[in-house]
């Protein structure tokens, strides 16, 4: 039936069956949902998955309320037996003792008991290293050669956090040290109770940024003796943390990973080249650096050659955070004997065995003793199920066959903390249906769904891609409690750490890897405990049938059972088709809001070259096949691009990959780069958005951002 978007009433066709030519129908009712507004659809997406997690809420207070209610008599009337008739009674026993001494004792509080008044967040940034070199020309070898000998400008750390940002000093370098300590306050609405705390959902945020000189004298207005040179800074990379994380452990440090722009115009990431007939390049052979460690990856995913060479070229910082005064989580560190092992539905002997068991690695050695194992987790219903049950072999999306793609596809599912509606969410795991049915899960689901499809890979193509595959129950260093997964190759041995929420891969021996405190390994028949004494990714061993390295769930006491446990995950998954009429409304709405949004900021004239947006399309479909691993973009590549944006002018920007959540975080992270904050007064800029639907109403989405200046202006 053809309708169109610009009235609000349709008429029936006099050919239809009902005959009704006198009444008119409303377009709402009728209109398909092609056709109705963006923002109604992505209501109904969002009202839908609110709606599911207020059941869920709503079923956890009905079950605790039972339980609430279900008291025992001993659980009221607490007292103590009096053996009368068992031995002669004296004359104390028809007195009690006092209720109170007459002088109180008094006994030291807890550390932590006090709620302090006011809190502070203190962030010391140490180092930052593999900064990229800025390149603004290739002209020939020589200035080539002249650009690898020169210092790239000052870097400067910027942290942010709640409506605070402090600044670091500018340090010159491709490896600068600071080691300078931010103090940033901190404000809530309510107490600085560990339960108000504990809910705190406020992110720190470390940018890298380089600080650069430009002149505009040349764009006229000024006197002769003005000074006319004024600073720019030029985004390089990011990183959250959440507060919570820095509120239980106390403290969080280590070295961090970046999050930077899989294309940075302009810039360079240097690769380390160790050979001693290093020269340096010339005009044929563009150089030894590149502009993007993204390589074209086989079926079974990169190769540890190939992670090590990334690794190599990412951005990474060190720096150390914590809370002053410092306020101890209560429930931070549960006690051994309070793990998880009440698996509500799970057979008699199978919890026996897990009391068992956990009683042994209590007492197994030093290190094991502090640890608490996880074998069990809740299911949105409140029941606890063997962690073994989470895991089976799944069908895979369409158009999804290697494990990069499976990497890809898992990260674009949006994570808790970016749905504000879903802060009070309960911890339950969802299931792999129902993660795909709201488009939203946390770690642990993120894990789940990426380990089923990697069992799937190895059983479809055991030849390149059978690996053992297993959830890696730790903590990670920026996120607390978290879930990873390892694969570990078959052939080689090779072992591949693979963050689900991100896509990112890290080998066993990095020692960037973000796991720490590993505790427990999960397949999909067995539980294995780590019993050495370091729980950091390189400095241990996945040799599962080292006995004195870990510990099996099922022992020859206890066998496994003859048939496996069924998992409680659907047989089958079920996918909708791609939306690419809802991908290019998203494109349009997206380019239109964040052009709208940085005239607003800028609060002055600002130009849009449409020309050079029309040119970077195809290369941001080059962009998202790099990040399913079916091409490799090379230096020539980016040359291209740079001779396409520059010509004749000076250039900065870079491309941006999220996964959709909504319209407004986005714009908020393109403005957070703070590219369009230049201080040139003939700054142009170029914007250009692509969104790649994928199924179950999932979105990859790009951003790219340029801006531009006049060549007569050197900076």
């Amino acid at each position: 039936m053809p309708c169109s978007r610009t009235f609000q009433n349709v008429l029936l066709s006099q050919n239809s069956q009902e005959q009704c030519n006198h009444i008119f129908v409303n377009i709402k009712e009728l209109r398909p949902a092609d056709l109705q507004p963006l923002h109604d659809r992505l209501n109904v997406m969002k009202n839908r998955r609110r709606n599911f997690v207020t059941e869920i809420k709503a079923a956890e207070q009905s079950r605790q309320k039972g339980r609430k209610h279900s008291w025992s008599t001993d659980d009221v009337v607490q007292e103590q037996k009096f053996d009368i008739f068992m031995r002669p009674i004296s004359f104390v026993d028809l007195f009690p003792p006092r209720r109170r001494n007459l002088r109180q004792n008094f006994s030291n509080r807890p550390s932590g008991a006090k709620v302090p008044r006011s809190c502070r967040l203190l962030v010391k940034v140490i180092s930052a290293r593999n900064i990229p070199r800025r390149c603004d020309e290739r002209t020939s070898a020589a200035n080539l050669r002249q650009e690898m000998e020169a210092e790239p400008n000052s870097i400067f750390a910027q942290v942010s956090f709640q409506s605070s940002t402090k600044i670091s000093r500018a340090v010159s370098g491709s490896a600068p040290v600071w080691k300078q300590a931010l103090d940033l306050p901190f404000s809530t609405s309510g107490s600085l109770s560990p339960a108000d705390l504990r809910q705190n959902l406020d992110l720190v945020k470390i940018s890298i940024f380089e600080e650069n000189e430009l002149d505009v004298r040349s764009s006229g207005g000024y006197y002769d003796d003005e000074y006319t040179i004024v600073s720019d800074k030029r985004y390089l990379g990011h990183l959250l943390i959440p507060f919570r994380t820095i509120y239980r452990n106390g403290s969080t440090d280590g070295s961090f990973r970046l999050i930077s722009p899989d294309f940075l115009l302009g810039y360079e990431y240097q690769i380390q080249n160790k050979s001693k007939d290093q020269r340096p390049p010339s005009s044929d052979h563009p150089s030894n650096n590149q502009y993007s460690s993204r390589k074209k990856y086989k079926r079974g995913g990169p190769t540890v050659v190939q992670l090590a060479q990334e690794s190599e070229a990412s951005i990474q910082i060190k720096l150390a955070a914590t809370i002053c005064p410092l306020i101890s989580d209560p429930v931070k560190t549960p006690k051994p004997s309070q793990s998880c092992y009440c698996m509500k539905g799970e057979s008699d002997a199978l919890r026996e065995q897990s009391r068992r068991w956990l009683g042994q690695l209590s007492k197994e050695n030093r290190s094991t003793i502090m640890r608490s194992f996880q074998i069990s987790a809740p299911d949105v219903n409140g029941n606890n199920w063997f962690l073994p049950r989470y895991l089976k072999c799944q069908n895979l999306p369409p158009s999804i066959d290697s494990v990069q793609k499976c990497a890809h596809f898992v990260s674009l599912i949006p994570d808790f903390q970016d749905r504000q509606f879903f802060k009070e969410a309960t911890d339950g795991w969802f299931s792999n249906q129902q993660i795909l049915d709201l488009q939203v899960g946390g770690r642990s689901e993120h894990a789940v769904l990426l380990a089923n499809y990697f069992l799937s890979l190895s059983d479809a193509f055991p030849e390149t891609c059978g690996a053992n595959i297993y959830l890696v129950i730790g903590e990670g260093i920026s996120e607390g409690n978290a879930v990873y997964v390892l694969r570990r190759c078959r052939q080689s041995g090779d072992a591949i750490i693979w963050d689900a929420k991100t896509g990112s891969a890290y080998t066993a021996c990095d020692p960037s890897c973000p796991a720490r405190n590993i505790t427990t390994l999960v397949d999909c028949e067995n539980v294995y405990a780590n019993l050495l004494p370091a729980t950091s990714p390189h400095l241990m061993t996945f040799d599962l049938s080292i006995r004195k390295a870990w510990k099996p769930f099922y022992s020859e006491r206890f066998p496994p059972p003859t048939v496996p446990l069924p998992s409680i995950q659907e047989a089958s998954l079920s996918y909708t088709e791609p939306d690419h009429d809802l991908a290019i409304e998203l494109q349009d709405e997206l380019q239109e809001t964040i052009r709208m949004e940085l005239r607003r900021c800028r609060r002055r004239p600002t130009s849009f070259k449409g020309d050079i947006s029309t040119r970077l399309l195809s290369f941001l479909e080059h962009l998202e096949d790099s990040r399913l691993g079916i091409r490799e973009l090379t230096d020539t590549d980016y040359l291209n691009i740079q001779s396409v944006i520059n010509r004749g002018r000076k250039s900065f920007g870079g491309s941006f990959h999220f996964s959709f959540t909504d319209i407004d975080g986005i714009v908020a992270k393109i403005k957070a780069t703070e590219i369009h904050q230049t201080k040139h007064p003939d700054a142009e800029f170029a914007l250009v958005v692509r969104v790649f639907p994928y199924c179950n109403n999932l979105f990859s989405v790009w951003v790219t951002l340029f801006s531009l200046f006049p060549s007569l202006n050197h900076f």
